[in-house]
């Protein structure tokens, strides 16, 4: 079994921008396990556990991405996921078109024909900053959320499929498949 999503590449210059702010913002900031620069994307789709014999197929099935303009990105407000007593992470929401949740809805209904289920939940363009492990301060954390990032902007070129591995260290991404923007 492989284990797959889809992503958009984020480029590194907003990504280092949006650390600095972060540092500028908590004061404890290096204490924080932030998620690596590898992990920072824009997951459009989890797919899930597939068959070994599918990622090709699967790969395939999605070469309509390409058809697809380049996506002008700004970067949103911090937040949250969860709840004041259980956070799940913290992120960054992404403002774009409309165009890439219609992107997503057509990956739903491609990968159908692989078993994997449409996704239940609407799409919110956001790039994972920290997930809770444990041991955050996230009382600091709370304070910064609905904070607006100011002025941080990219163009999307590039989805990526992805290969996760979970392993003992950690998640490792490996691409199985570059979609390049028109």
């Amino acid at each position: 079994m492989t284990r797959l999503f889809v992503a958009l590449k984020v480029p590194e210059q907003p990504l280092v921008q949006l650390k600095e702010l972060l540092f500028d913002l908590l004061p404890d900031a290096n204490q924080h396990n932030w998620e690596s620069r590898e992990k920072q994307h824009l997951t459009l789709k989890f797919i899930g556990e597939v068959d070994d014999f599918q990622v090709e197929e699967i790969a395939d099935s999605l070469e309509y991405i390409t058809e697809y303009n380049k996506y002008f990105c700004q970067l949103g407000k911090l937040g949250v996921f969860g709840s004041w007593q259980k956070p799940k992470l913290f992120y960054c929401s992404i403002y774009t078109d409309d165009s890439m949740e219609e992107m997503v809805q057509r990956m739903d209904s491609t990968l159908e024909d692989f078993l994997v289920p449409p996704e239940q939940r609407r799409f919110r363009a956001h790039l994972t900053l920290l997930r809770n492990k444990g041991g955050e301060n996230w009382k600091r954390i709370f304070r910064i959320a609905n904070y607006e990032v100011p002025g941080i902007n990219f163009v999307g070129d590039e989805v990526i499929l992805f290969k996760s591995e979970l392993l003992p260290g950690g998640s490792v991404y490996t691409p199985i498949r570059n979609y390049k923007l028109k």
